[in-house]
């Protein structure tokens, strides 16, 4: 008789557990089971692959569990950058900043930089990313560098743009703010 391994009856109890979690949000069912359908063939050998998946899943279903999660859903990597960048460019507006996008990833006000953006991907997964609003930043340290590789481009922040100091304080409302209205969300701050 064949028998499971203990880390294939925790893998089946997570799928369970999420499964059951996923039941009320829409399309989350149907991305739980590809997503273990995607792992299935892993071989049982690869301890250390399958342990790392289990705690993404344990990650995965705490956020299933949550009740001020409603949907679970997926960006391309392109979709997900054009996010962020309408996210700073509204938040700019509402601080008075007239900033757009350019053929260059990131934010731009004319042909100055005002936000820099990194998102990293693989195997279609979001494993890292963040966006560098500048907000009262000295912008002397970057006549130094070559900001973001582009020769003829500069940079600029906030508090050049607007003539008075902006605080990261008073930037990150605005952008998540914004970022709550585009993804229909409530966004809850941690501090522990």
């Amino acid at each position: 008789m064949w028998r499971h391994s203990e880390i294939q009856r925790q893998v089946l109890a997570l799928y369970r557990q999420c499964l059951r979690a996923a039941r009320d949000k829409p399309g989350a069912p149907e991305a739980v089971r590809r997503e273990f359908r995607r792992h299935a063939a892993i071989p049982r050998r690869e301890t250390l692959r399958i342990e790392f998946l289990l705690r993404q899943g344990r990650r995965k279903l705490q956020m299933l569990q949550d009740p001020h999660v409603s949907q679970m859903g997926q960006f391309k990597n392109d979709q997900y950058v054009h996010l962020l960048e309408e996210v700073v460019i509204e938040a700019c507006g509402r601080m008075g900043v007239a900033a757009g996008t350019s053929p260059h990833t990131g934010v731009w006000v004319g042909d100055n930089k005002i936000c820099a953006m990194g998102v990293h991907f693989t195997r279609r997964v979001l494993t890292s990313h963040g966006l560098a609003l500048n907000c009262c930043v000295d912008l002397d340290w970057f006549r130094h560098i070559v900001p973001c590789g582009i020769e003829d481009k500069f940079v600029t922040s906030l508090t050049a743009e607007l003539g008075r100091r902006v605080s990261v304080n008073e930037a990150t409302s605005h952008v998540v703010d914004v970022l709550a209205e585009l993804l229909n969300c409530e966004i809850v701050w941690d501090d522990s």
